[in-house]
């Protein structure tokens, strides 16, 4: 199973019908590895964050307002599921009006924040925490940064941070 746009907070959205299906199979999710590929982007304090996170708000409404066919959006359909609802359908609509930095605006931090890997060094290890608890087996890691330097350092720093845990 993959994914990416889990969020663990509304993770019941996907694993109440998986489980469902694995049982109708006599199977169940430790049959499985549950599979979670998410963006990370290490920043070193709380004002490199805001733009981060600000940036990662115009790709989101994008993804939510622009992405898919006119009657279906998997990003959309995703967050609504867990959550955002009434938000992704403003962004929608927003987007597909034409007001792109307005559906950017709607998009909030814990959207961005709750979905991916992104923040300082003790955000990401608390939020692979709480993934690793929700029941994800394996982190795809997608590493941000401008020069292949930053995209590896994230990596490293990511891959450290998940081994840490697997050791904890």
């Amino acid at each position: 199973m993959a994914g990416h746009q889990l969020c663990p907070e509304g993770s019941g959205a996907y694993f109440t019908c998986l489980d469902a299906g694995l049982a109708r199979g006599g199977r169940t999710r430790a049959d499985l590895d549950v599979c979670q590929g998410a963006e990370i982007n290490i920043v070193p304090d709380e004002d490199r964050l805001a733009g981060v996170v600000a940036g990662r708000k115009k790709e989101l409404a994008f993804s939510l307002g622009g992405m898919g066919s006119g009657s279906t959006n998997f990003y959309n359909n995703a967050y609504s599921r867990q959550g955002w609802a009434e938000v992704a359908a403003q962004v929608r609509e927003r987007w597909q009006g034409g007001d792109r930095d307005g559906a950017a605006a709607l998009v909030t931090d814990e959207m961005v924040l709750a979905t991916t890997l992104i923040g300082t060094e003790d955000m990401v290890r608390d939020r692979l925490k709480v993934w690793q608890d929700s029941g994800v087996d394996t982190i795809r890691l997608y590493p941000a940064g401008d020069t292949i330097e930053a995209r590896l350092d994230n990596l490293g720093r990511g891959i450290d941070l998940v081994r840490a845990l697997d050791r904890g």
